[in-house]
């Protein structure tokens, strides 16, 4: 029950403390009155708010508890001096910290200031006492020399201490707390209360006025001291400080018989443990070789121990590589009762993913498309319920880039909430879709390929600043030889990297009939044959085709895809070519065969033309109906079904391929084989090539093994075949003739090891220290990958060498495989990073998070986090007492410094987000009213300084670009939030799911819904909004409100339905939480804390 302020009690619900002390002091007969305050805990906030009032007492005294317990283990076998100054040191920490939470404005800088000015001129006495726990708290208003007779006099006590929230002034303390005060004015109760004060304040301990004054304006944002380079220390300290310390206790330093414990993979496994806990999951992608499999394995380590003892990791990896994570977590000690190695081609198959806390990701690059099926069903592992809170997800991939922007999302989206980031935008889907369309229009035909390239150069540094630098660790080769604490561990080790040399092309030539044969094989692909058996669904006509529904733009996809396929078997090789036509033929005349006898088979899982081109009518028949149940698309066909244009289409199409054929079969000479076999002997030398040994990949099975054929004519026989085929057979013999760290017996049978992009990953082949590319894959990042299978810790040679055959002009025009290859490889280099070009001279190598906000450093370059982290530890280790003045420095701090020559005054703000939930650090220049948010690295070029060049005097503050970018950063954020919550549009499915959804919040009293119901559709509702739901949640509430619309279903019953369904992807908050979400209430403008700046003042 609450009182009124005429009965004498003051809560903070309705008339509270601040409201009555207010209405005391500013009494014109009060004018006289002293304030003398016995409180728990005093906070200059509280000061500050009364500030105006307490200007019109004639004085004030007030005694503060300290905690006592801070002191305790200090206590004993002191002198009273010595406890004296503990005390006062203690009340002054309190003090600051206080004042650490004061915002930065020019309200709460005057008051700091009057505050002081009150102390130094007596109108403010302090002192703090320690003889016991100070519970109490009373405040005496009363006049000088106050005698129990006077009437006058005011006693109040109770339950707030002298603090802003127990003044009643701050609203989100008052709705979770109560407090309740009484106003006595009896002479014998305002007396008794006067006694025990001056017998309290008599054993206090005075603080001294200069020393407070020294806490306000050295522990305060009021220092003026501070010098540009103390700043730019401080920044990077506040930046990097979860990464500076070394934590032994963190990181599990045990090390198996022969690995090497390396300080690099040491930092990368205290960093991702950080990302994990800031950002719910990282991407780890260091180059390929760097051991990230022994990083993931520590971190997995140490995320156990600090986990419920039933804790498990889930590791999702492709079945080739499953092996040596089992071998590598057996090494390290992982108990197998912890841990579950799951196919990246099963996860259909996992149970009880709520089991699981962490869940790993090698080979991340596998899942960059949102709309594969395997994609869908590791998003909903990734987001499903756990007992854990929310699962951590860790992404292993030196290559997480193939091709487009979204690709990037979509990895982000697995431990993000992509509406409600708490990377570098809130809202990453919206930041995303914009640099989409700036890749989209890069890559339009006709952009020549030096623009296409430069402009992939821009929009991926922007991805690398602006997001991936908060979420990714990647260390290049160059970065760990650029820093000397790793370089160092690195010989200690001896450990050394082998240096890539610039790719080389293998050139082979075209005779007159060759070239003649190209030119007329690459004008029947792209301009003479129709594709027809390939779609041959464009063709169906009547209820056949609405069947299928499948739109034209897709066929015309589809045609686009079947003409690079074959010009790229063309570039491979001429024998892969031939097969290829060859069994294109064969399926087109079995498909004419059908038609003529008016009976078509259409099957994804049967292998039609093969029954057909053998007259097993009766066999075929057997298979599609064993395969009936698992195949649904099974259809029979009549020639009817079909355009009669069809049937005339197909019979084009074979007598194209039977010329194509009748020219490619005469074909006895292969220029491109002959240079390969002759090149092989000085590829093989011993002077650039140690151990003799090389690895030609190839995208087709059929022409590594067509390679296999000429080099036995040749009369080799020190070579080995490795397809998806015969993998698993001959990995011994892989491992040890390839294998630098191969434990077994090493064995020296096979020079040359002719592979798919079956061996691009998970296998070490560094005895051998040459690749030959005998074509450019489709995917060209998987060249990265090749590569990195002799490019290891471990190597044997001082220096890799990369070989390719390009393709030839006539292909290059029709497809631009080149060109395409040359944009992705400048995208990952802009985007990640890499030591060496791996394809052409021209590309521009640079190091991630790497470049300069005035000029785009060179391939020198390394990465500027890790710089500037060596940097602060260098200091602390090399000048630990200007380190630790660094730590101490207040918060807030900030410094003028004059700038240089023409340039304009400009301030530079740096800005944290106040919401836990979604931590972010935001970096801002303001020049002339006008603001840009700055990347990191812009940051570090700006405030990078050197020397002993102090702040200038001044009175300057920034405090109006303060202001300035405080509204930038929640005007964003409110951006952000009205994407979020529906209130701008959102396309497709979602919008439609996310409407039908508030159909039933906004009319839940009229449903008569269950609150169960209703909090889980509200659940499901809010984790839409905030992007932190999984595809296939949103498809699930798609296929329900579709059935609900053609079936007539009653709400109620779509209500209950969604009820069930709806926990299985959602954590169900406890207890309601509040209303139903409407536009912008996810978004509460949380103002964003000041952490420092700088003044470039004229």
């Amino acid at each position: 029950m609450t009182g009124t302020a005429n009965e004498g009690i003051y809560t903070n619900t309705e008339y509270s403390l601040y409201d009555r002390f207010r209405a005391i002091l500013d009494r014109p007969e009060h004018k006289d009155f002293y304030l003398y305050a016995v409180s728990g805990y005093f906070r200059s906030s509280a000061y500050f708010k009364l500030r105006s009032s307490l200007s019109k007492a004639k004085g004030m005294k007030i005694l503060v508890g300290i905690q006592a317990d801070a002191l305790t283990g200090k206590w004993y076998n002191l002198s009273k001096e010595k406890r004296d100054k503990l005390v006062r040191e203690q009340a002054y920490r309190e003090l600051c910290a206080d004042i650490a939470q004061a915002r930065y404005s020019e309200e709460t800088a005057e008051s700091l200031r009057l505050f002081v000015a009150d102390v130094l001129d007596g109108r403010l006495e302090m002192k703090a006492y320690s003889q016991k726990i100070v519970h109490a708290k009373f405040y005496l208003f009363i006049p000088e020399g106050w005698t129990p007779d006077l009437a006058l006099g005011t006693l109040i006590t109770g339950s707030s201490n002298f603090t802003a929230p127990g003044l009643g002034t701050n609203p989100d303390y008052n709705k979770a707390n109560y407090e309740l005060n009484v106003e006595l004015r009896d002479s014998g109760k305002i007396d008794y209360a006067n006694r025990e004060f001056k017998a309290l304040w008599n054993e206090g301990i005075d603080l001294i006025p200069f020393e407070i004054e020294q806490t306000f304006t050295k522990k305060s944002f009021l220092r003026q001291d501070i010098s540009p380079r103390e700043l730019y220390l401080r920044f990077l300290y506040e930046s990097l400080k979860e990464n500076i310390e070394y934590d032994e206790h963190r990181v599990e330093y045990d090390f198996p018989m022969g690995f090497k414990r390396l300080t690099y993979q040491i930092d990368a496994v205290n960093e991702g443990l950080s990302l994990l806990e800031r950002h719910n999951g990282f991407i780890l992608a260091d180059v390929v070789g760097l051991g990230k499999t022994i990083v993931a394995t520590l971190i997995i380590r140490s995320f156990l121990t600090r986990q419920d003892r039933r804790a498990k990791v889930l590791v999702v990896a492709p079945p080739a590589i499953l092996p040596n994570w089992e071998r590598t977590l057996i090494d390290f000690g992982i108990n197998p009762n912890h841990y579950t190695l799951l196919s990246s081609g099963n996860l259909k198959k996992l149970g009880n993913p709520e089991n699981y806390a962490l869940m790993v990701v090698d080979e991340a690059h596998n899942f960059r498309n949102a709309g594969t099926d395997r994609y869908q069903e590791l998003q909903y592992i990734a987001k499903a319920p756990s007992q854990y809170s929310s699962r951590k997800v860790m992404l292993i991939s030196a290559t997480p880039l193939n091709n487009q922007p979204r690709e990037l999302l979509n990895l982000l989206a697995l431990f993000q909430e992509t509406r409600n980031s708490t990377l570098g935008t809130g809202d990453l889907v919206k930041y995303f879709n914009e640099k989409q369309r700036d890749y989209d229009a890069a890559r339009r035909e006709g952009v020549p390929a030096a623009e296409a390239v430069e402009l992939m150069k821009l929009i991926y540094r922007d991805i690398r600043e602006r997001i991936l630098s908060e979420a990714v660790i990647r260390r290049t080769r160059s970065d760990l030889l650029e820093h000397d604490e790793y370089k160092k561990d690195l010989d200690a080790q001896g450990i050394r990297f082998p240096v890539i040399q610039k790719p080389r092309v293998l050139q082979y030539y075209l005779d007159t009939d060759l070239d003649s044969l190209y030119e007329s094989t690459i004008l029947a692909l792209t301009s003479e044959i129709y594709y027809s058996l390939h779609r041959y669904l464009s063709y169906l006509r009547g209820v056949k085709a609405e069947r299928f529904n499948v739109t034209p733009h897709t066929f015309e996809q589809l045609s686009g895809l079947m003409k690079r396929f074959f010009l790229k078997r063309l570039d491979s090789s001429f024998h892969a070519f031939t097969a290829s036509l060859e069994r294109f033929r064969e399926s087109t005349f079995a498909f004419i065969k059908m038609y003529e006898a008016n009976r078509i088979f259409i099957s994804t899982t049967v292998d039609v033309a093969a029954f057909v081109n053998n007259d097993d009518i009766e066999g075929l028949e057997l298979a599609l109906s064993a395969n009936e149940a698992a195949d649904p698309a099974i259809t029979e066909c009549t020639a009817s079904d079909f355009d009669p244009s069809f049937i005339e289409h197909l019979r084009s199409d074979l007598a194209a391929l039977d010329k194509l054929l009748g020219g490619w079969k005469t074909v006895s000479e292969d220029p491109k084989l002959d240079q390969f076999i002759l090149q092989l002997d000085n590829l093989l030398k011993r002077d650039k090539n140690p151990a003799g040994k090389l690895v030609a990949f190839s995208e087709s099975e059929e022409t590594i093994n067509y390679i296999a054929e000429g080099l036995r004519k040749n009369k080799r026989d020190d070579f080995i075949v490795v397809s998806a085929r015969n993998r698993d057979e001959v990995e011994e013999d892989i491992r040890a003739n390839f294998d630098a760290n191969f434990r077994g017996t090493m064995r020296d049978e096979y020079r040359i090891l002719l592979c798919t992009d079956v061996l691009a990953e998970g296998v070490n082949l560094h005895r051998a220290n040459t690749i030959v590319n005998y074509d450019t894959p489709w995917n060209s990042v998987r060249l990265f990958q090749r590569i990195g299978r002799v490019n290891r810790v471990g190597s044997t040679a001082d220096k890799i060498f990369i070989y390719n055959f390009f393709p030839v002009s006539h292909v290059e025009d029709h497809i631009e495989l080149e060109k395409k290859a040359k944009m992705k490889l400048q995208a990952f280099h802009s985007a990640f990073g890499e030591d060496a070009p791996i394809y052409s001279s021209d590309e521009s190598v640079e190091h991630f998070g790497m470049f300069n906000a005035d000029d785009i450093l060179g391939a020198e370059a390394v990465n500027p986090r890790l710089t500037a982290l060596m940097e602060i530890r260098s200091v602390k280790e090399q000048e630990p007492e200007l380190y630790q003045k660094i730590v101490d420095l207040p918060p807030k701090c900030h410094c003028r410094r004059l700038v240089k020559g023409e340039q304009s005054p400009q301030d530079f703000v740096y800005l944290r987000s106040s919401n836990e939930a979604s931590l972010r650090d935001v970096f801002y220049l303001v020049e002339k009213e006008t603001i840009r948010q700055l990347s990191f690295t812009e940051a570090c070029t700006l405030l990078k300084a050197a020397g002993e060049a102090k702040s200038p005097p001044g009175d300057y503050n920034g405090l109006a670009s303060v202001d300035l970018s405080r509204t930038a950063f929640m005007a964003a954020e409110e951006e952000d939030a009205l994407e979020r919550t529906g209130a701008k549009k959102r396309s497709g499915n979602e919008a439609a799911v996310l409407k039908y959804l508030q159909t039933f919040l906004d009319s839940f009293e009229e449903f008569g819904l269950a609150p169960e119901i209703r909090k889980t559709i509200k659940t499901a509702s809010e984790m839409i909004q905030r992007g932190a739901a999984s595809g296939r949640l949103i498809r699930l509430i798609g296929e329900i409100r579709k059935n609900a619309a053609t079936g007539n279903v009653a709400v109620h019953t779509q209500a209950e339905h969604l009820g069930k369904i709806l926990p299985q992807y959602i954590d169900l908050p406890e207890g309601d939480t509040g209303k139903s979400p409407g536009t912008g209430e996810l978004y509460h403008g949380e103002e964003p804390d000041f952490i420092l700046g700088e003044w470039f003042i004229g």
